[in-house]
């Protein structure tokens, strides 16, 4: 089993903010794979942190990222073998529950001060965060909420931490990779949603990205607790085999085990796939112009 990540802790000053900060700082560059979606995190700090931030753009490399079957996360998951080995990692924070969109979508949140994240985080961005906390202190609440307001147009957000803390958070939008649940207006699509919101909120998530669709959305594997959610949401009947879009034979696999034992909306004599019901609804709408 390869160890894929190691920690080193160094202090990072963020000026008015309290500090040091301690950041975990990975021994990999998971990066440099998908260049356009994560720049490269050693990149010229100065032009994206304030000079109140102290350096870290001290550089690890490892030859290769290892086959997913090597990543602890999936010790007690069936190996699955990628389309694709250029994948980013991410660990998110804390789902929320409410933000799970359907079976195969939903909103998360990465801490900005993660290596990472630390190196695309605006100067504006960070400039409202401090500014923000001051106005609060000075309890400027019109301030603070115009404040939140410049955070939240930049696609960030400030969250709550599980200590009541507050975590300025960069927000995703994620679908999961090579499945296709329902959609809400179909039979089973709220099912569907419920049972991915119950695998996954609440939980600290670790996304293998690979890349960005149409829509803006993070194409990634999921894994929760060490279990992969795509295998859970297949084998339970919760969702399709996107097979036009991920080729994956165990995806099938999973998906006829569902199939025969009539798990999920297997259990309908002929369930409609969701991409026939939106395909119709895109005639139905072109129909009405």
């Amino acid at each position: 089993m390869t160890q894929l990540v190691m920690t080193k802790l160094m202090p990072v000053q963020l000026g008015d903010m309290p500090g040091p900060i301690m950041l975990p700082f990975a021994a990999r560059n998971p990066f440099q794979t998908h260049p356009k979606l994560f720049p490269p995190f050693w990149a010229p700090l100065p032009q994206i942190l304030p000079p109140t931030v102290f350096s870290f753009a001290t550089t690890y490399h490892t030859p290769h990222l290892p086959p997913r079957t090597s990543i602890n996360v999936v010790q007690t998951c069936t190996p699955v073998q990628p389309v694709d080995q250029s994948f980013c990692e991410i660990d998110t924070l804390p789902v929320n529950a409410k933000l799970v969109g359907d079976g195969d979508g939903m909103i998360i949140h990465v801490d900005a001060l993660e290596p990472g994240e630390a190196v695309r985080l605006p100067r504006e961005v960070y400039n409202a965060t401090v500014a923000r906390k001051h106005a609060k202190v000075a309890r400027n609440f019109v301030e603070a909420d115009a404040l939140h307001d410049t955070i939240t147009r930049a696609g960030y957000r400030v969250i709550k931490g599980p200590m009541n803390e507050e975590i300025l958070a960069k927000e995703y939008r994620v679908r999961l990779k090579g499945i296709d649940a329902p959609e809400m207006g179909m039979s089973y699509g709220e099912e569907a949603k419920q049972a991915l919101r119950e695998l996954i909120g609440g939980r600290i998530l670790k996304l293998l990205v690979y890349g960005i669709d149409p829509y803006g959305r993070l194409l990634a594997d999921v894994y929760a607790d060490g279990l992969f959610i795509q295998e859970i949401m297949l084998k339970e009947g919760h969702a399709w085999h996107y097979e036009h879009f991920d080729p994956r034979p165990q995806f099938a696999e999973w998906q006829a085990e569902a199939r025969i034992t009539r798990k999920g909306l297997w259990a309908s004599p002929k369930p409609q796939p969701p991409w026939d019901y939106k395909r119709e609804e895109r005639r139905k709408k072109s129909c009405t112009h």
